[in-house]
């Protein structure tokens, strides 16, 4: 046991940290500023050797089902993980960073009960809890790409008015890369799929996917949303490496 006093739910939560190979302990470490450089480049090795066995896991179709079942939670993690290198998060910060996670989500909801924006799809059971036939796990990571896209156009060194257009075509690029797996492991599936075997949504999944980011990293522009994450964007790197390892794998299964 910790023994750290917390609640039944909070205790599950550092039970799925232990499973995954990380140390429950460093949470309460994080939260109080105690957590050193080294210690958190350990914890971004243990992110990625999770990716990578991750994404042979899931490709082999023996394991594939014990696989998916650590989905949702090696993405919420790492979104945590993302979120404690920079604590402690000016209160203004972690507003506009709830807000553009909330966002995500409530486009999405609008898109799974219309079709009017990203086309005519619905999520499957695999990314867990899903209020409104949208896992919440989705606003999370529609915020970790967002954002370190805004880290990228910022690091481009570039006027602040092209940065949302580089980190919106970024964000565009990743979705690319995301969809084949996505359907292929039942994340989510298309009623209108586009053609191909790389676009495998309809076209205006990606107009959308480029429009709702333009948007949002425009407001975080105007809003002056700080860049000083030091690891979200090798984050970032190794869920496209994870995808891109994967849509490589999918050719030979």
């Amino acid at each position: 046991s910790l023994e750290l006093g917390l609640d039944v739910e909070t205790e599950l939560v550092f039970l799925h940290l232990d499973v995954l190979g990380i140390d429950p302990n460093l949470l309460p470490r994080f939260v109080h500023g105690r957590v050193g450089r080294l210690e958190r480049i350990s914890i971004l090795g243990d992110v990625c050797d999770r990716f990578e066995n991750g994404a042979i896991g899931l490709a082999w179709p023996g394991s594939r089902e014990l696989f998916l079942l650590c989905v949702p939670y090696v993405l919420m993690l790492g979104a945590i993980h993302v979120w404690l290198m920079e604590w402690p998060v000016p209160m203004p910060h972690s507003v506009l960073l709830l807000l553009g996670c909330l966002a995500g989500w409530l486009v999405e909801v609008y898109g799974v009960a219309t079709g009017n924006i990203f086309g005519a799809y619905h999520y499957g059971d695999v990314l867990g809890y899903a209020p409104a036939g949208v896992p919440l796990v989705i606003g999370v990571n529609w915020l970790v790409l967002v954002y370190a896209s805004a880290h990228l156009s910022f690091a481009a060194q570039i006027s602040p008015e092209i940065r949302p257009f580089l980190g919106a075509t970024a964000v565009l690029l990743s979705d690319v890369l995301i969809e084949p797996v996505a359907v292929f492991l039942g994340f989510w599936s298309w009623d209108t799929p586009g053609e191909g075997s790389l676009f495998v949504a309809p076209m205006r999944n990606y107009i959308a996917w480029w429009v709702f980011s333009l948007i949002l990293l425009s407001l975080a522009e105007m809003a002056g949303i700080q860049r000083k994450n030091p690891v979200v964007l090798r984050y970032a790197a190794l869920q496209l490496m994870f995808f891109l390892l994967l849509n490589v794998l999918m050719i030979f299964i």
